[in-house]
Formats: structure tokens, sequence, C-alpha cells
């Protein structure tokens, strides 16, 4: 690993993965959830996993996906609808997330969100952030998640700006480091905990607050 220190003055665009990168969870719904619907057993869990990753490439909320083909109940659902209000009521941001949001757009650059979610998790993400982005690209409208292609050239048709004037910054190796330097991109890998550096030859950051010596100086 390496840290990033590469000052690129032609970028124009940050681009932002949310889940574990700008946004996290107090609130975790999914075992409390099996569990009090009595639903642990192999077969029922295997069809709310099915309905959970079809959702992230599918427009529709997740009670329609896991519930419009399969027999559960009416108060299965109203218990599901429950806990997951419960955890997108929960999303939080990481404290360093405010100021460098704020600093980068106060310096001109646009910010894009780009993100692998549930049509469910989209707005209530959107309503935590201190700013408003410039382009919003997210799975469930686009059909795609990433490290798939499409999702990052989707920032670039959107904005008519070029790949390489495009930094992405994620907390997944694969899916935001790698789909974005295959994409043309370039990208900062965040990892939040120290003690978990990939052995890649990678550019990372450990807090977004760093930043601010690598594109506010």
């Amino acid at each position: 690993m390496k840290r990033y220190d590469m000052k690129n003055p032609n970028i124009e665009i940050i681009s932002f993965d949310l889940f574990g990168t700008l946004v996290y969870y107090t609130k975790a719904w999914w075992f409390m959830f099996m569990l009090r619907a009595g639903l642990l057993s192999k077969q029922s869990r295997a069809i709310f996993q099915k309905g959970v990753l079809t959702s992230v490439t599918t427009d529709m909320l997740l009670d329609n996906i896991i519930f419009r083909e399969n027999n559960f109940s009416k108060e299965t659902s109203y218990l599901f609808n429950k806990y997951l209000k419960d955890e997108t009521q929960s999303i939080t941001l990481f404290a360093d997330v405010s100021r460098i949001l704020i600093l980068l757009q106060q310096k001109g650059y646009k910010i894009a969100v780009t993100s692998n979610l549930a049509k469910d998790f989209g707005q209530p993400t959107l309503n935590v952030l201190p700013i408003k982005p410039d382009y919003i690209i997210f799975s469930y409208e686009e059909g795609c998640r990433k490290p798939d292609l499409k999702i990052f050239e989707k920032i670039t048709s959107k904005s008519g700006v070029s790949a390489d004037k495009i930094l992405h910054i994620g907390d997944k190796y694969k899916n935001d480091y790698l789909g974005a330097t295959n994409a043309g991109m370039n990208a900062i890998l965040l990892s939040r905990d120290r003690n978990n550096i990939p052995s890649k030859e990678t550019h990372f950051i450990h807090s977004l607050l760093e930043l601010e010596n690598i594109l506010l100086l």
C-alpha cells in the first residue's frame, strides 16, 4: 500500500461511495427481524437474501421484491418494514464527512455519490448528507452494480467530464478502487481501520480529512 499524495490539478469531480465511506448504520435489522419473524430456516434466509441482492439492481422497494412472489404473512411484512424503517432512520454520517464535503464543494469540485444500494436506502441516505451532490449514480436506478464499468461510466456521461478528471473514493478494494481505475479514473481506497490494510499497491487514506492536504492546498 502507498499513501495517496498525488496532487492532480486536473481533477474536476470527486465521486464518493456511500456506506462505509460517508455513512453507516447505528442499527442493523437483518438478524433481529429474521429471529422475531421465525425465519431462520435455510430456505427462508435464502429467499430474503436473494430478494436483497435483487433489490440492488431493481428499481423497486424491498417489500415489493421479497413479498410479491412469496407466501409470507401480513404480520411478517409489517415486521419487516418496521425493522427496515429503524435501519434507514439510523443512517449516520462519519465524523469526518461534513467538513470535507463542504470544503470540496466550496473549492469548486463537483461531488458525485456512486453506490450499490436498494431503493429503500436512496433518499434516506441523501437526506443526511450536508450537501446536495451534483451527480447521483445508484445501482438500483442503473440496473447494475459496482464494479461494473457502466456505473462509473455513468458519471462521465452525466457530467461530460472525462474519466481522467474524476477521482473516486470508497472503502471496497474491488468495487471502488478497481472498479474506478478500470474505468480510467483516479481512485483512493479509504481504509478507516488502520490495522486492516490490503497488501496491494494501492493509494489509500485513513480519514477523509486527509483530502484537505491532497486537494485543498
